[in-house]
């Protein structure tokens, strides 16, 4: 029995190692890239508004075991959160190999789970329990989101909504927010329904889905 434990172990890591080399890029974690002080991620405030892309999904979320939110310095462990689709410019979501503006909802950090630079359509994990009316969706400062403490992330926060940026209201709120929330025994189920949304919004990305859906090792 400890035998089979440790095979599902392993095929698990394989799977979601393998899905990511192929969205390394988008933590933008490279080894081109210099790394610079926490202090330095607080953002000043802004003269213009924030970019900030459409709300197109929205589901909550809860899951049995905690995870670790890894898009962020202090890896917390959550287990409640949303899962959203959003929709902007390709070309503003492409993830590059340098430093790029930082996915925030709120008061944290998204967890993006695909490119988007097809479809124009982004998956994202983003741990917390908040409301979606009172959390802007923005791009931040430019900046790698793991080296983000709570503090940056707090003054992000301040300097958007300085800037004008407003959280998603109205019809487009009401449209995407399904009722309910959805339980998942763990994050790796909730990643293979955030993969479910990737099939959905970007079927471009057959690299990512297929790899996300290896079949595990019984």
């Amino acid at each position: 029995m400890n035998n089979l434990n440790e095979r599902s172990s392993l095929a698990r890591r394989v799977r979601w190692s393998l899905v990511g080399g192929i969205t390394a890029a988008l933590a933008v974690v490279v080894a081109v890239a210099l790394t610079r002080p926490q202090a330095d991620t607080a953002a000043a405030a802004r003269p213009t508004r924030p970019l900030q892309p459409e709300l197109v999904h929205a589901e909550r979320f809860h899951t049995d075991v905690p995870f670790r939110h890894t898009w962020r310095a202090d890896r917390a462990l959550y287990q409640d959160g949303w899962l959203l689709v959003i929709a902007g410019d390709p070309e503003a979501l492409r993830p590059r190999q340098v430093r790029q503006p930082v996915l925030f909802v709120g008061a944290q950090v998204a967890n993006r789970i695909n490119s988007g630079a097809g479809s124009g359509k982004l998956v994202l994990i983003v741990p917390g329990d908040f409301r979606l009316a009172d959390a802007p969706i923005f791009f931040g400062g430019d900046t790698l989101p793991e080296e983000l403490q709570q503090p940056a992330i707090d003054a992000e926060l301040v300097a958007a909504k300085a800037a004008g940026a407003l959280p998603p209201s109205g019809p487009s709120l009401t449209n995407a927010v399904r009722d309910g929330v959805q339980n998942y025994a763990d994050d790796y189920r909730l990643r293979l329904r955030a993969i479910e949304l990737v099939e959905q919004h970007a079927g471009d990305e057959q690299a990512l889905i297929e790899a996300a859906r290896v079949p595990l090792v019984k």
